[in-house]
């Protein structure tokens, strides 16, 4: 199977190049690179010349219109069979799209295979990505050796939750309808769980146990620069999906207590940044829109001592220990 591996970028120079390499240099060795440059202001293209000999690479540069974009055009340009993704300042291990490709071959059913992921920060490491899910690692544990696919329903449901899914170690069929619409470029953040999310309604997907991607996470990663932004966009995402399961009872369930957990982690950085006020106003949109009365514990809770509110924090994990009331991670 030929592989198109996507590259989007933005002033990723200084990591770029080791991105590029990790790809090239796959003991299933893909079709083609393709880099699209999302209007970088370093030296980005000069950077990419030690490859001018590799036929496979392609680049491409277009005026700043952001990842969505970028991504869309190179699945454009794309010829594989099966598209991967993979971020600039990321990298594969070397068997990655073998590995991919082994399980497409073994079960010619499934649409699209991601795999566990390495956390890289620069003072330590998370060997497992997957494991921190709570759903989605009770998926895993079931796993036979090498890989699995996930009962679609599972898959889906599981997505209205959490998102064990980074980019990174997602490879899809190039031939299906939601890869040629595409990922959402009207939105600012959440455009790969919009985009899991629409092929998880129809498609079947795999799964590999194994850490094939390396997630490297730096001082100026977007999901940590821009944290309260990125926690309001998956809130959109999930809000826009919840407004299509008024006729599904389980999924609805599924989605409220997504968005409850983005209103509750949005509370509780904005609590940690001192905005007492904004904090407050998470936890009553979180109770508003989920239902949920724990949240307007949680938003009385901001203005208490800050001994009563770690307290208060304690006895709701300790309810929600017994009660099995959250699937989630806090």
């Amino acid at each position: 199977m030929k592989v198109s591996v996507v590259i989007p970028t933005y002033n990723r120079a200084a990591t770029l190049c080791e991105a590029v390499g990790s790809a090239l240099e796959q003991t299933h060795q893909p079709f083609e690179v393709i880099v699209v440059d999302d209007g970088s202001t370093d030296d980005t293209r000069a950077k990419l010349d030690e490859f001018t000999r590799d036929s496979r690479l392609r680049y491409y540069r277009q005026k700043q219109a952001g990842v969505s974009a970028a991504r869309n055009a190179a699945m454009k340009q794309a010829n594989g069979d099966l598209i991967a993704f993979l971020d600039s300042d990321d990298i594969w291990k070397p068997r990655k799209l073998e590995s991919d490709v082994a399980l497409f071959e073994r079960h010619p059913e499934i649409d699209a295979v991601f795999s566990d992921v390495e956390k890289r920060y620069p003072d330590r490491r998370e060997d497992s990505l997957i494991r921190s899910y709570k759903l989605f690692q009770k998926v895993a544990r079931e796993l036979s050796s090498g890989g699995m696919v996930v009962p679609q329903r599972v898959m889906y449901l599981s997505l209205l939750e959490e998102f064990p899914i980074w980019m990174p170690a997602f490879t899809v069929r190039r031939d299906l309808p939601e890869v040629a619409e595409g990922f959402n470029e009207l939105l600012v953040s959440g455009e790969d769980w919009d985009f899991a999310l629409r092929l998880a309604r129809r498609r079947l997907f795999g799964y590999i146990d194994s850490p094939l991607a390396v997630v490297r996470i730096s001082g100026d990663s977007i999901h940590l620069s821009h944290c309260e932004e990125n926690y309001r966009g998956l809130i959109g995402v999930l809000g826009r999906e919840r407004r299509r399961l008024a006729r599904d009872p389980e999924a609805g369930a599924a989605v409220r207590r997504g968005i409850r957990r983005f209103w509750k982690m949005l509370g509780w950085i904005r609590l940690a940044r001192g905005r007492r006020g904004g904090a407050a106003w998470a936890f009553l949109q979180g109770a508003w829109q989920c239902h949920d009365l724990t949240m307007l514990a949680r938003m009385l809770s901001v203005w208490a001592p800050a001994e009563a509110r770690r307290l208060a924090r304690g006895i709701h994990r300790d309810v929600v220990a017994e009660t099995g009331a959250s699937g989630q991670s806090r």
